[in-house]
């Protein structure tokens, strides 16, 4: 008998762009919000720019996806 695939999480499939609700698990998850971002170390000006860019676009769709 063979094994069956790996469960892949809600997350995964919302970035990967295949969040069906035919294929999303039915579970709901909270997700506290964030109130401060990680800091980023041992990065230079212009990488922890990109770097607080990149980190708040991420919180900015976690809360539109629990929005909708």
């Amino acid at each position: 008998m063979t094994k069956d695939r790996k469960k892949i999480s809600n997350e995964a499939k919302r970035l990967r762009a295949t969040d069906q609700p035919c294929r999303m698990d039915g579970a709901v998850v909270s997700v506290n919000p964030v109130t401060a971002l990680p800091k980023a170390r041992g990065l230079k000006e212009t990488a922890k720019k990109l770097y607080l860019l990149v980190a708040c676009c991420r919180e900015m769709a976690l809360y539109q996806d629990r929005s909708s």
